[in-house]
């Protein structure tokens, strides 16, 4: 039920992750952060009316060659849902 973005970030993951399997799974903007000194300014971005929409479109452009250059380097390479992987 939340429908505020998702700030994701730390050592456990990488932006390819969070763009290729995170992301599309929420639809109320999901952001990787590497480290906490770069959230401030993510959330400025964030809680700004006028900055949100046009920030979650850059980055959800960038997410998109993300995913186009994984594919490139993976191809053939299917994506299983977790109940197929279960």
């Amino acid at each position: 039920g939340f429908t505020i973005p998702l700030l994701i970030g730390g050592a456990t993951t990488s932006k390819a992750h969070t763009a290729i399997k995170i992301a599309p799974s929420y639809a109320h903007g999901v952001v990787y952060v590497p480290n906490a000194s770069r959230s401030v300014s993510v959330v400025q971005s964030l809680i700004s009316p006028t900055q949100k929409a046009d920030y979650l479109s850059r980055v959800q452009d960038e997410y998109d060659r993300v995913i186009a250059q994984h594919q490139r380097s993976r191809p053939g390479e299917q994506m299983l849902s977790l109940a197929q992987a279960r």
